[in-house]
């Protein structure tokens, strides 16, 4: 916005009567004496590099409030201690990130200070006496390492921030934070629960306890003062229990999370019964993460977690349920033994994550009682002796309700001995289930499609990875199922031999399918009309794709790559404009001829935009 010259003479004209603004001017001096008159408000010297400060300078500047040296001194300066002998109305004063080891006296007798803002004044050995200001509600030392002691702490009743955090101030005083009533930001690195206790007006907290008790009482504290968001960070290996309590969001997350490292003891909610050694956690965490607890071997005693949205779990040794139940090779996340269906322990889970329980076989156990209305996302990780997320069952009760209606995606990773990723019985309890992403394993789905599955599923990603036991991809029976399919990526599996098995047995042109158990007529080819993205890399056993053509018109990538025994891609293609060509990367030309087209001419059409780049041959169209 343009200002007319007048207003904007004016404006600098009043500025200049009132402030003194010198940021970034590389000043090796404060501001000559002249400049501070009677009339001065507000003074900004902002990011200098001043060297001296005139001896027995005492501004006189009764109606000055707010004074930001902030960045502008070097080291070794020193601020006479008559400076401030003469700024009565001093309100907020803030030298922070400056080399000074220490303040004049005279900030001592500041009694309308607001105020002081020393954050990384990292040679600061010693601030003034602070008992006299009354009005004091600021105190940011945060960053100060050589401070070592605060007089008058107690004295400041109308504090309202305090932050000591990396200074040598590990602990104040027993009762100095009972005086401060007001207080509602505080930073400390060992406190007392008695102290926090009393601190009504408290918003935000940040600081350690040394001990489980003291640190159970913080909990409790943070139950009773409904305090909104809170991250707890448990490290047995130090023993350190570190608390971080937030009501504004401008001073940290929006979220309730729990960190547990190295717990061998009991866990449990707050408002639950414990016996001996225990660890409390709040009743509303959404976050929790547990890291090598071998002590644990389950989570039946903690308690119900209702807002419970991510539960991830690292390195259990001794991991084998999340509840005790008669099977102790199942985890089961309900409290019921009955058959019927129970209120699940983590009511709003949304996100599961497992790494590294070498003893944990299988995730959910048997039976239909499970129930995980906002479950999304299975993450498995190095569990040694994972035989399957779900333990497979021989019959799913009639009528039975989606145990996980929201489930979308689920991805294993290095869990040698599972052999399938999905249990073909479970598939009708994941009607949204659309990734699998899966790294050693020997099957994606087991067994034929269930007969209670009728039409297609909404899978659309199926990824592979060094599956060296895995001799097929999926049995043709599922195809039916799969129409929503746009992404299959198969690499390094050295094992697979075929990647639809079964297709073109039985009656010609046609497939069984297990809705009534009849032939399916397919015409000439399989359809899978959503696929998009087709990749094998790395299969040297791999010998067929399918034994009929598949159609896929909606095709964009293909690339296939070091499969030398393939000798035919099967797959049924529509060409298109040029400018929407798909990519199609092979590694060798014959491979390129056994393409089908829609046209009959489409490879002699096409054989001017067929290249070899590289070590491949590429077919790319205009808009490539």
């Amino acid at each position: 916005m343009k200002m007319h010259n007048l207003i904007r003479d004016m404006a600098l004209h009043i500025m200049s009567a009132t402030s003194i603004v010198k940021a970034r001017n590389g000043l090796t001096r404060i501001v000559p004496k002249e400049y501070w008159t009677d009339a001065l408000e507000k003074v900004f010297v902002i990011e200098n590099q001043i060297r001296k400060f005139p001896l027995n300078m005492s501004p006189n500047c009764p109606k000055l409030s707010t004074f930001l040296l902030n960045r502008s001194m070097l080291t070794d300066v020193v601020i006479p201690d008559s400076f401030f002998k003469q700024l009565w109305g001093l309100k907020v004063l803030n030298p922070s990130e400056c080399p000074l080891t220490e303040l004049p006296n005279s900030i001592s007798n500041l009694v309308n200070l607001i105020a002081l803002l020393l954050r990384d004044y990292w040679k600061l050995r010693r601030i003034p006496y602070l008992g006299k200001l009354r009005f004091f509600r600021k105190l940011d030392i945060y960053g100060c390492h050589c401070l070592e002691a605060l007089e008058g702490l107690e004295m400041l009743v109308n504090l309202r921030y305090l932050d000591l955090t990396n200074t040598r101030t590990k602990r104040l005083a027993k009762g100095t934070l009972g005086t401060m009533l007001n207080l509602q930001y505080l930073k400390v690195q060992v406190v007392n629960t008695e102290d926090i206790a009393r601190l009504r007006a408290l918003e935000t907290l940040k600081c350690y306890f040394e001990d489980v008790d003291d640190f159970n009482k913080c909990v409790k504290f943070i139950k009773q003062s409904n305090h909104r968001y809170y991250m707890l960070n448990v490290d047995k290996e130090i023993s350190k229990f570190y608390v971080e309590v937030y009501d504004d969001a401008r001073f940290g997350n929006l979220e309730c999370i729990v960190h547990i490292y190295k717990w061998s003891h009991a866990i449990v909610s707050v408002g639950r019964q414990c016996s001996g050694i225990c660890l409390l956690i709040p009743q509303d965490v959404q976050t929790l993460t547990w890291r090598k607890c071998d002590g644990t071997t389950n989570l039946f005693d903690m308690g119900p977690l209702e807002n419970l949205e991510e539960l991830k779990i690292e390195e259990w040794k001794n991991l084998r349920v999340l509840r005790r139940g008669q099977d102790e090779e199942i985890i089961d996340i309900h409290d019921s033994p009955s058959p019927t269906r129970a209120p699940p322990l983590f009511r709003s889970l949304g996100v599961v994550k497992i790494y590294q329980c070498p003893k944990l076989k299988y995730l959910f156990g048997h039976g239909s009682k499970f129930y995980l209305p906002h479950l999304q996302l299975i993450e498995i990780r190095n569990c040694e002796e994972m035989v399957g997320i779900i333990a497979a069952v021989t019959s799913l009760p009639p009528h039975s309700s989606l145990a996980f209606p929201s489930l979308t995606d689920i991805e294993v990773r290095h869990c040698d001995k599972m052999k399938r990723v999905v249990e073909s019985e479970w598939l009708p309890h994941f009607p949204i289930l659309r990734d699998i992403t899966a790294y050693c394993c020997e099957e994606i789905m087991g067994g034929p499609p269930p007969y209670m599955l009728v039409g297609e599923i909404s899978l659309k990603l199926l990824a592979v990875h060094g599956y060296n036991n895995m001799r097929k991809l999926f049995p043709h029976e599922w195809l039916i199922h799969l129409r929503n399919l746009q992404s299959i990526c198969v690499t390094f599996c050295k094992g697979m031999v075929e990647m639809i098995s079964g297709a073109g047995q039985g009656q010609e042109g046609s497939i069984m399918t297990p809705i009534n158990n009849t032939p399916s007529s397919f015409h000439s080819s399989i359809s899978l009309p959503k696929l998009k993205r087709l990749i094998l890399f790395h299969l040297p056993q791999l010998k067929s794709m399918c034994e009929v053509p598949i159609t896929c018109y909606s095709m964009k990538l293909i690339h296939v790559f070091k499969c030398p025994r393939l000798n035919r891609i099967p797959l049924q293609l529509r060409l298109p404009d040029i400018e929407d060509l798909p990519c199609i990367e092979l590694e060798d030309e014959e491979k390129w001829k056994t393409l089908i087209w829609d046209r009959p001419d489409a490879q002699a059409i096409l054989q001017p935009y067929f290249i070899f780049y590289g070590n491949c041959w590429v077919l790319q169209g205009r808009s490539h």
